[in-house]
């Protein structure tokens, strides 16, 4: 899958190709659906499946603040790729960008550096200032353009909005019902105080940088990297127990069971699939090691109750 940069790389953009466009946070089940539809159209036309979604949430260049995102760009687009599609624009979205019309987007975009045989939108899929252009615009321009009906599970309409709530709230089974994959995260392994590794239970300390965790506690999931799986203890919260009041940063790490890996540097998936217990502040370091034993054998327990996922990414 090729990734090109606008407007960094106008140059660079596809042409004579079947497009979408949107933030695409999450890639949830409403999202594959147009997705899944822009790959079959573009395959029909013998053309490029493009995607061009955003290096930031927009509402960040427009509201001037940091937001969380179910999946950041990189987790999106490895989900991209696995979904079949062959050209990802990446949009940096500048205040100069934001304060393009949808009209003059349309025109020095999708008309005429692009091309775009057939733009394929969200049910609320919009775009340009003020979220102004859509199916009708490009249909006036000459750009032929539909929409695609939303998804809904359980009579509700599968949303990024009410993922992010399922997420927050810590309910993992309506979080994966409606993405249509277990709730995840994609990190970067760091090094920590290695206190696990002194109590007898090394953690791999994982930086997701602005991707939206789910609530403080500890979980059963699993961890994909190297091309292998493993399943895993992993814990969510502010690390009082060693570190005191001064413990303020949330912190995810990462419990290998029945594996030992340096694991420094590393890329890791790891997938949310059951929620074990709330966060403790414990006064003792031998209460805290307990504890981790008994969270250690209820992941196992559970983990090896469910059928194994040979991939990570949904």
């Amino acid at each position: 899958m090729k990734v090109v940069y606008w407007p960094d790389r106008e140059e660079d953009l596809p042409a004579d190709c079947v497009a979408t466009i949107g933030v695409f946070d999450g890639v949830h089940s409403g999202h594959r659906r147009v997705l899944y539809e822009l790959v079959a159209e573009a395959e029909r036309q013998e053309a490029d499946a493009v995607v061009m979604t955003f290096d930031r949430p927009p509402r960040e260049t427009v509201e001037g603040r940091r937001l969380r995102c179910i999946t950041s760009l990189e987790h999106r687009l490895k989900l991209f790729a696995k979904l079949g599609v062959d050209v990802v624009v990446v949009i940096t979205f500048t205040s100069e960008i934001a304060s393009l019309s949808a009209r003059e987007f349309a025109a020095r975009v999708l008309k005429d550096a692009m091309s775009v045989r057939k733009l394929i939108l969200g049910f609320d899929g919009q775009f340009g200032k003020d979220r102004r252009g859509g199916a009708e615009l490009c249909r006036d321009m000459g750009i032929p353009a539909r929409r695609v009906e939303p998804v809904k599970i359980e009579g509700e309409v599968v949303s990024s909005t009410s993922i992010r709530q399922a997420i927050t709230e810590g309910d993992l089974m309506r979080a994966a019902k409606l993405l249509g994959r277990p709730c995840s995260v994609i990190g970067v392994v760091v090094h920590g105080d290695s206190m696990g590794t002194d109590i007898g239970y090394p953690t791999a300390n994982l930086d997701t940088g602005d991707e939206l965790l789910p609530k403080e506690g500890v979980y059963a999931g699993r961890a994909f990297f190297g091309g292998n799986i493993f399943a895993a203890a992993v814990s969510i919260g502010r690390r009082t127990t060693v570190h005191g009041s001064d413990a303020e940063k949330v912190v995810v790490e990462v419990y290998l069971l029945d594996e030992k890996f340096d694991l420094y540097g590393e890329e890791m998936e790891v997938q949310f699939l059951a929620f074990l217990r709330d966060q403790v502040n414990f006064v003792r370091i031998d209460d805290l090691k307990a504890q981790i034993g008994r969270d250690v054998e209820r992941a196992r327990e559970i983990l090896s109750s469910r059928i194994s996922q040979t991939s990570g990414l949904g």
